[in-house]
C-alpha cells in the first residue's frame, strides 16, 4: 500500500506521485538511468519562487524534462 499525507488542496495536485518512482525502478532494471534536466530558456530552480506566466509554466511542467538512458543491446 502507499500512504501520502500531502494536502488536499486543488492546487497542490491530485496525483499520487508514484509514476516516476515506478518509471525509475523500470528503467534502472534494465541498466538504465533517469533524471529531470531544465529545458532551455526555463528558470525553474528548486527552492525558487515564481510569479505571474512563469509560475503558471511551473504548474504545468513546462519546466522540465526527463530523461532516460539505456544501455544498447
Amino acid at each position: 500500500r502507499f500512504y501520502t499525507d500531502r494536502p488536499d488542496s486543488e492546487a497542490f495536485g491530485q496525483n499520487s506521485g508514484l509514476g516516476l518512482n515506478i518509471s525509475r525502478q523500470i528503467v534502472v532494471a534494465h541498466g538504465g538511468r533517469i533524471w529531470a534536466e531544465n529545458r532551455s530558456g526555463s528558470s525553474a530552480k528548486q527552492g525558487r519562487r515564481r510569479r505571474g506566466a512563469a509560475a503558471a509554466r511551473s504548474r504545468n511542467g513546462a519546466g522540465a524534462s526527463f530523461v532516460v538512458r539505456l544501455p544498447a543491446a
